[in-house]
């Protein structure tokens, strides 16, 4: 009996034992100090003393309903708080757990009241942020059961907040995904982290009127004493959706304006083309023949760059490609045969904006000519390299190479007025770059070095 005392003085939380009547039978040292009493005040004191005015009335009916069938329970339950006056006249957050006792002074209930302020604080906060939070928030527990809505569930989903609670989370989810959500749930609670929920997929959520939207939806773990729960922010991104479409429906549009002005700008260069090529019929001069076919094989590469922005990305030229076509067009336009002129390509992928692809398409134009003209001259067969390639971080070089009769003794770049060396240097010292002509054993190696920033490169 002695070990009983000891246990009940010196017990954390405040012990009251109480007679079928109300009656304070004993207090224990920390339900005074809870109530704010000295030692033995509590005695003979009803239990109603302890409780706040306005529940007194509503306390004597709980008691004597208790009376009639004692059994160990927690007072309260359903979301109630309960709450404990001091002698001082302020109340408190408490718990309060009763147990019948029998003895031989006749049937008494134990109460264990313990003060949960700073927990109903805690809990009052986060239900404040929860509420506060501009996103659906839903916390679910380990079984897939939804224990707490925020008013923002009840804005986005359309659900009373007492028709979630206690559902299943695929309530929240339409039918055609529901089969495999319970899998996804348990490999979350197998390793629960804070993470978006189906990253790169796009998710849905159901309204109660069975109207679905799309979604983001971010997981965080939540370690309670009833174990882990997962808190899940639900964020309705209709208008963003809709907002999207519009820009990629504006895109749309653009895109197909710019691939036909693109195409126009192709066509109006075929007709100065073939302008061109009408005019060089009616002359008899070769000369002048000439300088017009050397205009035509100008505008066709200009065109060529239109044509290529066309059939393919709309902001930048496959240089690579382009070379390819360029390089062959020309070998067609001097009715030349792969058995005359071996065509060798050594080309790296490189993108171009089309400020640079029309002057470096100008460039290999003039280079890939004079190589036909003067270098693979009187139909002498040969070799012609044309080579793309990467050099040091943020330039590329464009090398253009035959094996024929190499450059004439004073040949100068910069002293030569032809409309060809005129082109070379003015579009070179447009694109910032660098040119040089040397002479090879065989034949001429020119060697264009430009700029290429770092946006502009291929992500190969």
């Amino acid at each position: 009996m002695e070990y009983y005392q000891q246990a009940f003085d010196s017990s954390p939380d405040g012990l009251l034992v109480v007679d079928p009547q109300g009656l304070i039978v004993q207090a224990n040292a920390q339900a005074c100090t809870l109530f704010g009493y000295a030692s033995g005040e509590l005695d003979q004191q009803m239990i109603e003393a302890l409780v706040p005015k306005h529940r007194r009335r509503q306390h004597i009916g709980h008691r004597e309903h208790y009376g009639e069938s004692p059994h160990p329970r927690a007072m309260g339950g359903q979301g109630l708080q309960l709450a404990g006056l001091r002698k001082d006249g302020s109340e408190f957050s408490v718990d309060v757990m009763l147990s019948p006792l029998r003895g031989n002074i006749g049937p008494m209930t134990l109460c264990v009241v313990r003060d949960v302020t700073e927990r109903v604080h805690t809990e009052r906060l986060m239900r404040d942020l929860l509420e506060s939070a501009p996103d659906a928030m839903v916390i679910v527990n380990a079984q897939g059961r939804i224990e707490l809505v925020n008013s923002q569930t009840e804005t986005v989903f359309g659900f009373a907040r007492q028709e979630l609670l206690g559902q299943p989370i695929e309530v929240l989810i339409p039918q055609r995904f529901r089969a495999h959500h319970p899998q996804y749930r348990s490999g979350y609670h197998a390793n629960p982290r804070v993470r978006p929920m189906g990253e790169e997929l796009q998710l849905y959520g159901l309204r109660k009127d069975g109207s679905e939207m799309p979604i983001e939806i971010s997981l965080s773990p939540l370690k309670t004493s009833n174990g882990t729960l997962v808190v899940s922010a639900i964020r309705d991104i209709s208008s963003r959706k809709r907002a999207e479409q519009l820009i990629l429906d504006s895109l749309k549009e653009k895109e197909v304006l710019l691939k036909e002005i693109h195409h126009r700008v192709k066509n109006n260069l075929a007709v100065i083309s073939s302008l061109f090529s009408l005019q060089s019929n009616n002359l008899d001069d070769e000369h002048l023949k000439t300088i017009l076919r050397q205009s035509q094989d100008r505008v066709r590469s200009m065109a060529l760059v239109h044509e290529t922005l066309y059939s393919h990305n709309l902001a930048e030229v496959d240089f690579t490609e382009y070379v390819t076509s360029l390089s062959a067009q020309l070998l067609t336009n001097y009715s030349l045969s792969t058995g005359q002129v071996q065509l060798v390509t050594e080309l790296e992928p490189i993108l171009l904006s089309i400020d640079m692809a029309v002057p470096c398409g100008l460039i290999l134009n003039e280079l890939i000519t004079n190589a036909l003209k003067h270098g693979l001259q009187d139909g002498r067969a040969g070799r012609l390299l044309v080579a793309l390639r990467r050099t040091e971080p943020g330039r590329f070089e464009l090398e253009v190479s035959d094996d024929g009769c190499g450059l004439p003794p004073d040949f100068d770049l910069a002293s030569g007025n032809s409309l060809g060396k005129r082109l070379i240097r003015s579009l070179v010292k447009q694109l910032n770059g660098q040119v040089q002509f040397t002479s090879a054993q065989p034949g001429t190696r020119v060697l264009l070095t430009l700029p290429l920033p770092a946006r502009k490169e291929s992500g190969t």
